[in-house]
C-alpha cells in the first residue's frame, strides 16, 4: 500500500515537471544558469504568444572564439537578447563609455568597481545573432536587465537598447509584443530554433576553453574579473564568522559562483 502511494506522487511530481517544460517549451538540455538568469526565465513565462527561450548560447565569432548569451526569446515579434546584471548597489554609466561602475556605500566611503559596457557587450551579442542566423528582415531587441537591489544613479542611454529592473522587465516586453510591426512566420521560428539548438547544448569543452577564454582577457585588461567562471567581482562584506566587518572580493554570481579571495584596494 505505501509502495503504491509513493508511485502515485512520484507520477504526479514526474508530470508537473514535463508540463512546465512543454509550457515554457524550454531545449532540455538547458543548465546552469546563474541565479540572475533564473529570475529572468521566472519573469517571463506565460508571455502572449508562442516564445522559446535559449539559455547560456555559445557563438563563435568571426575570429574563432565564443561569446556567452544569458538569454534570448525567439517570438513571433521578434529576438529578445537579454544581458542579465545580478549587482547591487549604484551604478552609474553612459552608452559610449567602455566601461560602467558599481558603487558600494558604506559607513566610511564608497568603493567602487568598474564592468564592461552592457550595452556594447549585448550588442556584440546581437551582431553574432544576426551573422549566424541570417535571416534578413529579422528585428532584435535588446534588454539589459538589473537586479532590483541596485539603483541606477546616472544611466544614460540614447536608443538601441532597453535597461531596466528585473521587476520591471514583464511588463516591458509585454509591452513589446503588443506593438504592431513585423511577424515571423512560424516556419522561420522553427529554422531559428533548430539553428540555435546547438550552440546551447554545447559539449563541457567548449565551456571550459570560453573560460579560459576571460581568464587571459582579464590577465590581459588587469580586470578584475572572477578566475573560476569570467564575471566581474564585487567587494562584499563580511557577514558572519571572525572576519565580520571586513571587505572581501566576491564573485558577482553568488551563490552560483563562491568564489572569493582577500580584498586589495
Amino acid at each position: 500500500m505505501e509502495l503504491a502511494i509513493f508511485l502515485f506522487f512520484v507520477i504526479i511530481l514526474a508530470g508537473a515537471v514535463l508540463s512546465l517544460i512543454c509550457v515554457a517549451k524550454l531545449p532540455i538540455l538547458l543548465y546552469h544558469e546563474s541565479n540572475g538568469e533564473r529570475c529572468l526565465l521566472s519573469a517571463l513565462r506565460n508571455l502572449p504568444g508562442n516564445p522559446y527561450f535559449f539559455r547560456n548560447l555559445y557563438l563563435p565569432t568571426v575570429t574563432g572564439r565564443t561569446t556567452e548569451i544569458d538569454l534570448v526569446m525567439v517570438h513571433e515579434s521578434g529576438i529578445y537578447v537579454f544581458e542579465s546584471k545580478d549587482f547591487s548597489g549604484w551604478i552609474f554609466g553612459s552608452q559610449s563609455h567602455q566601461y560602467w561602475t558599481q558603487t558600494l556605500p558604506d559607513k566610511w566611503h564608497a568603493h567602487k568597481t568598474r564592468f564592461f559596457n552592457p550595452l556594447l557587450q549585448n550588442a556584440a551579442h546581437i551582431r553574432h545573432l544576426r551573422r549566424i542566423l541570417n535571416i534578413e528582415g529579422l528585428p532584435y531587441y535588446s534588454y539589459i536587465v538589473f537586479s532590483n537591489r541596485c539603483v541606477f544613479k546616472d544611466i544614460h542611454v540614447e536608443s538601441g537598447h532597453t535597461v531596466l529592473h528585473l521587476a520591471d522587465l514583464r511588463q516591458s516586453v509585454i509591452k513589446q509584443i503588443m506593438m504592431p510591426g513585423a511577424h515571423i512566420p512560424s516556419p522561420t521560428i522553427e529554422s531559428i530554433y533548430r539553428q540555435l539548438e546547438s550552440f546551447t547544448n554545447v559539449p563541457p569543452i567548449v565551456k571550459q576553453a570560453h573560460i579560459e577564454q576571460l581568464r587571459k582577457d582579464a590577465a590581459n585588461n588587469h580586470a578584475n574579473l572572477c578566475p573560476c567562471c569570467g564575471a566581474p567581482l564585487i567587494r562584499r562584506i563580511a557577514k558572519r564568522g571572525p572576519n565580520t566587518g571586513s571587505p572581501f572580493w566576491g564573485c558577482s554570481r553568488y551563490p552560483d559562483c563562491r568564489f572569493t579571495k582577500p580584498y586589495e584596494p
